[in-house]
């Protein structure tokens, strides 16, 4: 059986038309090689040079909410051709995410069962290694970087309070990819909660497969806490 819809796949399928699928996400412990790592990494993160394009006069907080996305295209594109040594990536992609993700707000929804049923200090130990396997997993996939863009094309408001901002990837010799990203205001800041690439959930995407790695740990918190910090090993010994 397949696992469920990665966002690599589906980016390199909306370009050449691929219907090969490869699970993306660092839980499942399957490595992404090569033009893959790229799209990946456009699905998770999408962090390129933002042309803002602005349909209609945006609300206060939809301009901050877009503003918020071109920053954080801007700050890691600088830092992507900056050619920093493997601990300095880390370093910054961890504050990138620190600072434009919420972190907590993810991992409470993609860990599902796993954060019900765990201690408060499992959950500090869930969310560490959350944070931990997003940085990793984003710089993993970036060594292909060739000069995508991301050009926001609007915003809307969501009924749950949110914005979500519409952008596309683009590519001087490909087609461009829909990516959208669901920005909340948080206590005067913004925090991106989720990405989506063809109206695709990343959120909900990891919640399946973190659902599976569960019940292959018996739904035993610890063993699962085991086998993520087994991955965050594997990943840093491969120098990501």
């Amino acid at each position: 059986m397949k696992t469920p819809l990665d966002f690599a796949a589906r980016l390199e399928s909306l370009l050449h038309g691929s219907n090969a699928w490869e699970p993306i996400m660092p839980l499942s412990g399957m490595a992404v090689t090569g033009r893959r790592r790229l799209l990946a990494g456009m699905a998770a993160c999408a962090l390129f040079w933002a042309d803002p394009v602005v349909a209609a006069p945006p609300t206060d907080l939809q301009e901050g909410a877009r503003r918020h996305v071109e920053s954080l295209a801007g700050e890691a594109i600088a830092a992507l051709t900056k050619g920093l040594a493997p601990d300095r990536q880390v370093d910054t992609f961890r504050n990138l995410v620190e600072r434009y993700f919420d972190v907590r707000t993810m991992g409470r929804y993609v860990f599902g069962d796993a954060w019900t049923a765990a201690s408060k200090e499992q959950r500090a130990q869930l969310l560490k290694l959350f944070s931990e396997l997003t940085v990793r997993s984003y710089l993993q996939r970036f060594g292909g970087y060739s000069g995508e863009k991301l050009a926001v094309t609007g915003s809307v408001p969501t009924a749950e309070g949110d914005v979500l901002v519409k952008s596309n990837v683009t590519h001087a010799s490909r087609a461009p990819v829909k990516v959208d990203w669901r920005v909340r205001a948080l206590e005067g800041r913004y925090r991106i909660v989720d990405v989506s690439v063809d109206g695709v959930s990343l959120g909900k995407t990891q919640r399946s497969e973190v659902s599976s790695l569960l019940h292959q740990s018996g739904g035993l918190v610890d063993r699962f806490l085991d086998d993520l910090r087994g991955r965050v090993v594997q990943m840093a010994d491969r120098g990501n």
